[in-house]
């Protein structure tokens, strides 16, 4: 297995080189980021400081207008599964789709990092599913369903501080049982070397803090075909457990408890 530790320090290390602060008009402040959406194009955030040392941070609609594209009235069932998945991070989404989040000063560093979590997750979630699919079919729900139906006990996102004193979402938890040591379970609704990454380093920064024998699981939808070899291997090098959503039969006494 690769040095996780070594991982998330250079992780962290370029995430902080690649991140860039600019002033716009009327008080606000451009952040760009090196993270991608799933066109390709950088993802920023907006961030002005309000009365009482509150900070707002927006994506300026650019999740729903540029990466989903809802279309349609704003009270569709789109928008409200947009705002169930993002409210536990702590975000909330106006009726014209823009995603807000206000924190402190002593907590912007972490509430930054979920924003952004948040919106890498979602540009991956609301994805089609396949050619066939709208973005109204959320993988996620369907891994909710498939652990219900199989009788599998967990918690759904779990906030977890790691050594870098960042917050993470994890996707959900399954506890420690005799057989298997408490298990995170991710889902990557379209795989790229990006998201890839970005767990990766989620789960070595917690794993880091925690300093307990834990295992990891990403569920990688696999319905457009098979998935890159070269990311499968990115999570098998680092003990990262890749379960293609066509075979998730197949790892169910790994799941349940």
């Amino acid at each position: 297995m690769r040095s996780v530790n070594g991982f998330a320090d250079g992780y962290l290390k370029w995430l902080t080189d690649n991140i860039h602060e600019e002033p716009v008009e009327n008080g606000w402040m451009e952040i760009a980021t090196p993270f991608l959406d799933r066109f390709g194009d950088g993802i920023a955030v907006y961030a002005k400081e309000l009365p009482d040392h509150v900070i707002l941070l927006t994506d300026d609609c650019a999740l729903t207008n540029n990466t989903i594209a809802l279309g349609g009235p704003m009270e569709s069932k789109k928008l409200q599964s947009l705002r169930d998945y993002l409210a536990p991070y702590g975000i909330q989404v106006t009726d014209d789709g823009e995603l807000q989040m206000k924190t402190t000063k002593g907590n912007y560093p972490i509430k930054f990092n979920l924003f952004i979590q948040a919106i890498v997750a979602a540009n991956d979630m609301f994805a089609p599913r396949s050619s066939r699919d709208s973005v109204s079919k959320i993988f996620v729900d369907e891994i909710v369903s498939f652990f219900d139906k199989s009788e599998v006990a967990y918690t759904q996102n779990v906030k977890i501080e790691g050594q870098s004193g960042i917050i993470h979402q994890v996707g959900f938890l399954l506890p420690k049982h005799k057989k298997f040591p408490e298990r995170f379970i991710y889902a990557l609704n379209k795989p790229t070397k990006q998201n890839i990454e970005l767990t990766l380093f989620n789960w070595s920064d917690i794993q880091r803090k925690r300093g307990t024998k834990s295992r990891m699981f990403t569920f990688l939808n696999d319905e457009n075909g098979k998935i890159a070899d070269n990311l499968v291997q990115a999570l098998e090098s680092y003990e990262a457990l890749p379960i293609p959503w066509s075979k998730r039969d197949d790892y169910l006494e790994e799941l349940a408890v």
